[in-house]
């Protein structure tokens, strides 16, 4: 699946144009909204998938309605809800978090027993593509 076009148009240049603006900008919150649970999850329903499974650290939960929602992972340190907070009900239905339920640790610990060369990935805080928080020379080549 090739979504590097949609990717740099919807996440990237809003990233530069909002930067440039003198705004905050948090394009994983954009990507979010627009590649992964919208196109990704269009692509994978039309595949016929049951469901999407991502690594976010958060959880799916029923209400007691049967109404899906979102809730903080149990890892507060690792803790995604905040960037998934414009995920829509039905988008929910369809998502599943099986990280949500684990601590960082377990889920290193996990991999290693997979044997997962990732295991021992140091985390990053960056954003995907700009390299070592160097904002300005992303903005400066789009």
């Amino acid at each position: 699946l090739d979504y590097e076009s949609r990717f740099k148009a919807s996440v990237m240049d809003d990233f530069a144009d909002s930067y440039l603006k003198g705004e905050t900008p948090v394009p994983c919150i954009t990507c979010n909204q627009t590649v992964k649970f919208h196109d990704l999850l269009a692509t994978a329903r039309e595949l016929g998938a049951a469901c999407l499974a991502t690594g976010h650290y958060v959880r799916r939960a029923l209400d007691d309605t049967g109404k899906a929602m979102l809730q903080r992972g149990v890892d507060g340190s690792k803790d995604q809800s905040y960037f998934l907070f414009a995920t829509t009900p039905d988008q929910l239905d369809y998502l599943r978090f099986p990280l949500g339920g684990l601590s960082k640790d377990d889920t290193r610990n996990h991999a290693r027993r997979m044997g997962l060369s990732l295991a021992d990935k140091p985390d990053s805080q960056d954003i995907c593509f700009v390299p070592n928080g160097r904002y300005g020379d992303v903005v400066r080549r789009l």
